[in-house]
């Protein structure tokens, strides 16, 4: 056996290890307990193991900075036992794009020319949504009722623009529908705040699932945290995708 091909079984060994201990302590464990419990593995290496496992989401690092179990490992686990509901799979990314950003973050889906919140985690000083499952008349003038919008066939986004308020061009929304979709993102600059919205799919290639969104009580942001927000709603979106291939379409 060459070294390489040792070293990368050891790695394997070693993050099979860390996942264990980690399903018998959800509530988290921090990167010195981990590294105690592995048999004092020196820390660059442990860091390596966390990051990889990070991005594949087999692990999730909490803002205190300990690490638990991730959504896939959630979603394998479940899947394996008694499968995993929508819900289940979305919550974990939402609590952690909300504790990244210290802003209050949702996810939310298209019900009957409406939308409801599946999941949210609010920030005492941010946005404090509707209560989970309640449905929201509000999509020609809520980002995540617009976003959720987008998505839907054509079908359906004409029997909702029959609804349209006297106050609205329906040309004008069309076509921001038509954006919102071709761009795959919204910033939608509302009476209470701003949102950064992005659509999260059944899987990379799936059909659509739903929205994942950040909302802030400010007017406006800088360049430099506009993107900031703009990339944390991606990668949780990117995240919230692979988590949602569990469940079958």
């Amino acid at each position: 056996m060459s070294k390489e091909k040792g070293s990368s079984l050891i790695g394997l060994r070693r993050s099979f290890e860390a996942l264990e201990l980690l399903s018998r302590h959800k509530e988290g464990l921090s990167f010195s307990r981990l590294q105690s419990e592995l048999d004092n593995l020196p820390a660059p290496t442990l860091s390596r193991l966390l990051k990889v496992m990070d991005d594949e989401n087999w692990v999730a690092k909490n803002s205190d900075g300990t690490y638990a179990p991730g959504s896939q490992f959630i979603n394998v686990s479940r899947r394996i036992s008694s499968g995993a509901t929508l819900e289940d799979l979305i919550s974990p990314v939402v609590t952690d794009l909300a504790e990244t950003a210290a802003e209050t973050a949702a996810f939310t889906i298209f019900v009957d020319k409406n939308f409801v919140f599946k999941a949210k985690c609010e920030q005492p000083d941010s946005y404090h949504h509707i209560e989970l499952n309640r449905k929201s008349s509000a999509i020609f003038t809520n980002g995540y009722g617009m976003a959720n919008l987008a998505f839907q066939d054509k079908e359906t986004i004409n029997s909702c623009l029959e609804d349209i308020p006297d106050s609205i061009d329906p040309k004008e929304f069309s076509d921001k529908l038509a954006m919102i979709k071709e761009e795959e993102f919204l910033f939608s600059d509302e009476r209470l705040g701003i949102r950064f919205l992005k659509p999260v799919f059944y899987g990379e290639d799936g059909k659509f699932a739903g929205t994942m969104g950040l909302s802030c009580i400010v007017r406006k942001t800088t360049k430099k945290e506009f993107e900031i927000y703009k990339s944390l709603v991606t990668k949780a979106a990117i995240k919230a995708s692979k988590a949602l291939s569990a469940i079958k379409q």
